[in-house]
């Protein structure tokens, strides 16, 4: 590739340097497309990031990210990437193995994810195309190895609350992992749609809970577990999605999301996953203590998120306060946990598991999810002696379910 082509940060795609949109994924060059890497070396060198370094993503502000697996029968359907020199033609109608592409559903860190029929089993998908060169200097070789390793973990996971993985392709040089395609929305905007009752909301996250649950017990940690990462079918059940292969991205280099506000950094820079060789950091907004102090994450890290997620979805605002990063990192650090605003509805008992799953030690946490599910049964068991056993009744279902 020469030096007259840009590369999109989103789906990798070569550009023309006076484009202010990717023409693959209609990704927007906030900075302004002079900007940005001239260069495929260039870009993936500048998305390293050392542990000593707050990498600034400062993600296109349109582009679908990890939530690219739902399919929200509200929202225009994406337009189809067109092709260029170097991508694989995921037109509708081209074949991807036994597959037809049927449409295109969003781009990621690591590729490229469409919505295709296996007119094997007569059965709709969706089909992550990762690519192993978005690793950086993980080398071509070692990546892909890598990523088929992650998925076949992932593979193995069996569970309601959990998307499932079908198979695994990586003949192409390229690892197609292909998975069950969801019908719905995010869990984010299932939760924003309207004001949603205690029980409803619990109904939801403690499916949720018993997805990240099973993750743990196949021996995988998250690592970047919010509401965006959740999906909610049609149907009402709640998968979680994006784990695993969320350690692998790589994200730019850089520390000046440190004093920058979201709206400088693309309007989504406390929302924005961070990354460094081979892992996931995590999203500032949900990370967890030991994040932000470069320690590795477990499963405890994982629940420190969830719990940040749910009071979020209870209270309408998260429990740690901060517009900038450095803001937000002082509080999730010290433990300043603010008060919900008025009106808001947590239960007490409810709240009293939260703060303890948002301990800043992880040892003053629930051992794992399973411990932090049933305390949240036993709240809720006892706050429905004030709410005709509603909210009770809710919660033995879900966790013997």
């Amino acid at each position: 590739m020469g030096e007259s082509t840009i590369v999109c940060p989103a789906c990798l795609a070569e550009n023309s340097p006076f484009n202010p949109r990717c023409t693959r994924c209609g990704a927007l060059f906030s900075e302004g497309p002079h900007s940005r890497a001239t260069s495929t070396e260039h870009l993936l060198s500048s998305r390293d990031t050392s542990p000593d370094t707050i990498p600034s993503p400062n993600p296109p502000i349109d582009t679908l990210g990890s939530t690219v697996l739902v399919s929200d029968r509200n929202a225009p359907a994406p337009p189809a990437p067109p092709i260029t020199e170097t991508a694989i033609d995921l037109r509708p109608g081209r074949m991807l193995g036994r597959f037809e592409v049927q449409g295109h559903l969003g781009e990621g860190a690591m590729g490229v994810v469409v919505r295709a029929r296996d007119p094997l089993l007569n059965r709709d998908v969706a089909i992550k195309i990762m690519q192993p060169e978005a690793l950086g200097r993980l080398g071509a070789e070692t990546a892909l190895a890598r990523l088929v390793r992650e998925a076949q973990a992932m593979a193995k996971i069996k569970h309601p609350n959990v998307v499932t993985i079908h198979e695994v392709d990586a003949s192409s040089g390229q690892v197609l992992v292909v998975m069950e395609y969801v019908d719905g929305r995010t869990l984010r905007a299932f939760c924003d749609e309207k004001r949603r009752p205690v029980a409803e909301l619990l109904n939801a996250f403690i499916q949720a809970g018993k997805g990240l649950s099973e993750v743990h017990r196949a021996g995988l940690v998250h690592r970047d577990f919010k509401p965006d990462n959740v999906l909610v079918g049609a149907d009402g059940r709640v998968r979680v999605t994006d784990f695993g292969l969320v350690g692998l991205t790589q994200s730019q280099a850089g520390d000046d999301l440190r004093n920058a506000t979201p709206n400088e950094a693309a309007g989504t820079s406390l929302h924005a996953a961070l990354t460094r060789t081979g892992s996931i950091l995590g999203t500032p907004a949900y990370m967890a203590p030991e994040l932000h102090r470069r320690e590795p994450a477990d499963a405890r890290t994982d629940q420190y998120a969830f719990c940040v997620s749910l009071w979020e979805a209870l209270a309408g605002e998260r429990p740690f306060a901060g517009e900038t990063y450095d803001e937000l990192r002082a509080n999730v650090t010290g433990g300043q946990l603010r008060e919900p605003p008025r009106g808001a509805e947590i239960p007490a008992r409810i709240r009293r598991c939260l703060e303890r799953g948002l301990s800043v030690s992880r040892a003053g946490r629930y051992p794992d999810m399973d411990a932090l599910m049933a305390a949240m049964q036993t709240a809720g068991a006892a706050e429905a002696m004030d709410n005709d056993g509603v909210l009770a009744d809710t919660l033995v279902i879900l966790v013997e379910a």
